[in-house]
């Protein structure tokens, strides 16, 4: 039993694990494209592999990047689809234990599900305490201040964002589905990276036939990323600047986001809106460095 670095060409080793999962949402071409996006020079694989007799049995995918965060750079490492074959289950640990080690990164998870989100927390992971909560359209709030809103872009990304925003959206443009806003007021400005996200009512939930026609339709923009919250949930705040930004965002029905980006005195309307997943973490103080930028949501488009 043998634990190494994945390359590209081990996809169709890696393939054959993944395509036992109970999901039909990812074809062959989507999973591909976690041997393909690399963001860092130094680590040029895409996770570890567990072989044996030159069988790959077992696949822990990584995502490395550095980042300069509040003037100091920060090396992360994002950890995804952890899986083995049942006839080595053993070997699992050896895959984790691999990502264990790297423990001048912030280790992160952000799609575990049951039986390995117990694994991570008997293994000292720590959680991200938070809720979704969805923003619509109409609220009641006048903002005093003018808000300008933009959809960044090619055009004018390298004229409105610093340099390590600016590399933020050279990354994440490549991937479908993700939003690019920046709201300015006064002096100040927010940058927002968002991906559309399906989204239908309750309401049309018990007609099948009308909710699977809504699926492709409705979406609610879920924030990835957001610098000075204050200006954007400011501007949201009010009736008129949330219909432009939901415009903005393709005719978004609402926004999703995380409360911990609201700010505390924020008069934004909102309603709770169940989260699917927990986020786990380790080698950091707190949670205050961690996004979910450089992840599977974008690779995999989810």
């Amino acid at each position: 039993m043998t634990v190494r670095e994945a390359t590209q060409l081990d996809f169709e080793g890696i393939y054959g694990l993944l395509a036992r999962l109970n999901s039909t949402s990812f074809s062959k071409s989507d999973w591909q494209k976690i041997v393909s996006v690399n963001f860092n020079a130094e680590h040029t694989h895409y996770g570890y592999v567990l072989e044996v007799e030159n069988k790959i049995l077992g696949f822990i995918g990584t995502i490395f990047t550095e980042r300069i965060i509040n003037g100091e750079m920060h090396r992360f490492c994002n950890f995804h689809s952890w899986i083995v074959d049942p006839s080595v289950k053993t070997g699992g640990m050896a895959l984790l234990l691999k990502v264990l080690k790297l423990k001048d990164h912030v280790v992160t998870n952000f799609t575990a599900s049951e039986v390995p989100y117990k694994i991570f927390k008997s293994l000292k992971f720590r959680e991200i305490e938070y809720k979704n909560y969805k923003l619509l359209p109409l609220q009641s709030h006048k903002s005093r201040s003018k808000i300008k809103i933009y959809n960044i872009n090619d055009q004018n990304a390298g004229q409105l964002l610093g340099q390590e925003e600016l590399k933020l959206y050279n990354d994440h443009k490549i991937f479908e589905n993700t939003q690019f806003l920046y709201l300015k007021q006064d002096d100040l400005y927010s940058f927002v990276i968002c991906k559309k996200r399906s989204y239908v009512p309750n309401v049309f939930n018990k007609i099948s036939i009308l909710k699977s026609a809504l699926k492709d339709i409705l979406a609610l923009s879920e924030i990835h990323y957001i610098s000075h919250p204050e200006v954007f949930f400011n501007g949201f705040s009010n009736t008129g600047n949330a219909v432009n930004i939901c415009r903005k965002l393709g005719w978004s029905m609402g926004v999703l986001v995380a409360d911990r980006y609201i700010p505390k005195n924020c008069v934004v309307k909102k309603k709770y809106y169940p989260s699917k997943r927990p986020y786990v973490y380790r080698y950091a103080d707190n949670d205050e460095l961690i996004d979910t930028l450089y992840s599977e949501f974008f690779i995999l488009n989810f």
